[in-house]
């Protein structure tokens, strides 16, 4: 336990530390939870029961009966038990969850039983992603939210994902990544009707839509505000935030607790332990975010439990909606690209909950849409910054000297450090310093009520009974959170370090998230493909040109991922149940069993240009280059040239090995990363008993050798090989002192000038290549187009 000097000692009295949970590990938990069990009660109850089920599930219920018995809990157990053993009679494909009726069994779940209503389903298949129900329809029609809790609840508990067409396969990845942990209690909130359209007809996952601030037919305000939502044109993504919080403000009011995760989001072990365990106690647990701004958190990992109606959480998300009313009655600007630049500072969900939070902070609105308070929070601009910021307040309060000062004195204190530390439990990984064993976190006791207007000031120095948590990042890991700021480079580590890994600081689009996934291990590409129908991550695997085509139909099958690919990846890849995409090609020396030494920006560009151009002529996909980067506490592969950040990294069975965060080109072309090069090359082995063949190529060498190795070997006698590994020979960089162009776009008009004159096919493909995918290919620390990554 580590204490710190000057903080309360009122934890002390009610929790304890004990080993318990499915990892046997320490961690502090009520003593309340834990008390005397009662051998003679129990028989008694047990007869009871023997009478009331005629012998159901015996050894099952006397567990539950003697947990139940301790804990005060006996109408919370046995429900949820007999429900359990029903469903699976009843529904071959219903598995229950063991992570959440351990925990029921042991008092740690909710405090509100939800009866189970089981709809008939299809048989599902073991690599199917499904949840609960499944349930479809309009949230905000008669009975159907009522119905939704009924289908999808489990035990009060219920995991709420939102998303649309853009994000589905992130949206599937996830749901059978929480499958593999027992939990199906999961909701999809989809954009629109069209999101769910795409996934009812496999009848697997639950997936509602709703008219909330769409119809304008609708009764009372909810017509008033939809009219309103049309006159500011306000584009679809923020409508869908907004329900979000408006079904999860519900759902506290319906006594449910609720897990919203983000689609970029994955699970490595069952959360539920880890978050009911430790922070039980905590109303609210999310995640800091240095780019939240505000009260800084991120929104895209939260959990409400035990919540109370009218408490001070139900009070932030009242006040989020009563934000949103407020900004829409608000006559919109008349320009368009006004009103766009207006809309995330009024309608984007994470802004409007941080300034939400905020207020609730320092107990008096600020930051609210119509501007009421601006002057004053002007003048206390720097304290404000100050006390959203995770930083010890004490010390904290000593950087703003003089009128600030005194009056920060006198408002409560911002996130507070804990007094205890809390270890990482097992089966968790500590790795100092990125993730060391006693990590911290903040937390706060919110104030009892919002603050509704810029004049009103909630009063006292008392909180509301209820907490919000800020994570260690042991329970959620993100770039921007608590946390080490090069924890980045341990994502990948088995056993893993944190349970929910958040992909934040990644380029906007779904391929450049789904590409850590792949390469961490955490990508159920079986899944997606069942339920959409393709894999998603790459196009078919084409039938390569052949050694008479022409060098305009060589080229035609260019690395765009197209809805004809697609098409052809659900007639021919996923029907031999493989991953769906074309045969692939690799820089030889550049894979996860021999990765590549580091190198400047500028080889690597040229590299990635000719073997990008290869790979749009041959029509096979790109597998991504893996560099050696062993050294974990090196901030750069190449001090002050390859910044770690700007890489992914791979624990692999020979060492860490980087792989480039890509961004915009894992959208529109076919790349591949390196751990399923790894997976193809041993299942060719293991089918052929060879490895794949090697080109050699070598770019300074005369046309007929560039032919050969080009027309002849690749094109020609290894057009049907799945794999093709390339040896690619650069020429000379050009002297610093012989040009004064960029040493990136130096290297790259050499390269591909010499290529142009031996072999203008493969000339044409670089540039096309150039074009899809600057980023692999124009990456330069002069100019500042080193890294994809946003943060």
């Amino acid at each position: 336990m580590v204490t710190r000097a000057g903080e309360d000692e009122d934890d002390e009295d009610d929790e304890a530390p004990l080993t318990g949970g499915r990892s046997s590990s320490t961690v502090t938990r009520r003593r309340g939870d834990y008390e005397q069990e009662d051998g003679e009660k129990c028989s008694r109850y047990l007869r009871v029961v023997f009478a009331f089920c005629g012998g159901l599930l015996v050894g099952t219920l006397c567990s539950r009966v003697g947990s139940a018995w301790r804990q005060g809990s006996w109408d919370r157990v046995v429900p949820s038990t007999v429900l359990a053993s029903i469903a699976a009679s009843h529904h071959p494909s219903y598995r229950p969850q063991r992570g959440l009726l351990d925990a029921a069994g042991r008092g740690g779940l909710g405090h509100h039983e939800e009866i189970d209503e089981m709809e008939p389903r299809r048989k599902r298949t073991p690599s199917e992603a499904f949840t609960r129900g499944p349930y479809y329809g309009d949230l905000e029609q008669p009975g159907e939210f009522e119905r939704m809790v009924r289908t999808m609840s489990a035990r009060g508990e219920l995991v709420l994902l939102h998303g649309d067409g853009n994000r589905l396969r992130m949206i599937v990845n996830l749901i059978a990544n929480l499958n593999e942990h027992g939990i199906d209690h999961i909701l999809l909130l989809g954009f629109d009707s069209a999101t769910c359209a795409r996934l009812k007809p496999r009848d697997l996952i639950a997936c509602a839509h709703s008219s909330f601030l769409r119809d304008e037919q609708a009764v009372g305000d909810q017509a008033e505000l939809a009219a309103r939502r049309a006159v500011w044109t306000l584009e679809s993504r923020y409508v869908a935030w907004i329900q979000k919080f408006h079904y999860m403000r519900r759902l506290l009011e319906r006594r449910i607790n609720v897990l919203a995760l983000d689609s970029d989001v994955v699970a490595t072990t069952d959360p539920y332990p880890h978050l009911r365990g430790p922070f039980g106690r905590y109303a609210l647990v999310t995640a800091f975010d240095t780019k939240g701004g505000f009260a800084n958190i991120n929104v895209g990992v939260m959990y409400i439990q035990n919540a109370s109606v009218g408490g001070p959480v139900h009070g932030l998300f009242r006040e989020f909606e009563r934000r949103v009313a407020l900004a829409l009655r608000m006559p919109p600007p008349k320009d368009a690209g006004r009103r766009a630049y207006m809309a995330p500072r009024l309608f984007w969900d994470q802004n409007l909950f941080n300034k939400v939070l905020l207020s609730n902070l320092v107990r008096r609105a600020v930051f609210l849409p119509d501007g009421t308070d601006d002057a004053w929070t002007r003048t206390h601009a720097d304290a404000l910054n100050l006390l959203g910021r995770p930083e010890d307040w004490g010390s904290a309060g000593d950087k703003i000297a003089g009128t600030s000062a005194r009056r920060m004195a006198s408002w409560p204190s911002g996130w507070r450090v804990p007094q205890h530390a809390v270890s990482t439990p097992k089966p968790l990984r500590a790795i100092s310093p990125w993730f060391p064993e006693h990590a911290d976190y903040r937390w706060r006791e919110l104030s009892p009520a919002a603050a509704a207007s810029a004049d009103a000031v909630v009063p006292g120095q008392g909180g509301g009974g209820e907490r919000i948590l800020l994570a260690p990042p042991w329970l959620i890991a993100a770039d921007n959170s608590l946390g080490h700021r090069y924890k980045h480079k341990q994502y990948g580590a088995r056993p893993p370090p944190c349970v929910l890994l958040h992909f934040v600081c990644v380029a906007t689009g779904e391929g450049s998230r789904i590409l850590p996934m792949q390469l961490f291990g955490r990508w159920h590409h079986e899944a997606v493909e069942h339920a959409l129908g393709f894999d998603g991550h790459a196009p078919s695997r084409a039938v390569p040109p052949s050694r008479s085509a022409s060098p305009e139909t060589a080229l035609a099958p260019s690395l765009d991922r197209t809805s004809e690919s697609r098409a052809a990846v659900n007639a021919t890849g996923a029907q031999r149940g493989r991953r769906p995409g074309r045969p692939l090609l690799a820089l030889e020396d550049a894979t996860l069993d021999s990765p590549l030494a580091p190198r400047p920006w500028a080889e690597l560009n040229a590299l990635q240009l000719l073997l990008g151009g290869l790979a749009g002529l041959s029509s096979r996909s790109l597998v991504l280059p893996a560099l050696d980067c062993h050294d974990p506490a090196a901030e750069f592969l190449e001090p002050g040239t390859l910044p770690n950040r700007c890489f992914w990294h791979v624990h692999a069975a020979k060492g860490i090995a980087c792989v480039f965060r890509v961004a915009k080109c894992a959208d529109t072309l076919d790349l591949v990363s390196p751990t399923e090069l790894e997976l193809e090359m041993r299942r060719v082995r293991r089918e052929t008993g060879d490895g794949p063949p090697v080109v050699r190529l070598d770019a300074r060498a005369s046309s007929k050798t560039i032919r050969a190795a080009v027309d002849e070997a690749l094109l020609g006698r290894f057009a049907s090989s799945p794999i093709v590994l390339v040896r690619l020979t650069l020429p000379s960089a050009p002297a610093a002192a012989a040009t004064s162009t960029d040493p990136t776009v130096a290297l790259n008009r050499q390269v591909h000038g010499g290529i142009e004159e031996r072999h203008p096919e493969l000339a044409r493909a670089m540039l096309a290549f150039a074009k899809k995918c600057p980023e692999l290919t124009d990456r330069s620390k002069k100019r500042k187009r080193e890294c994809t990554n946003v943060c």
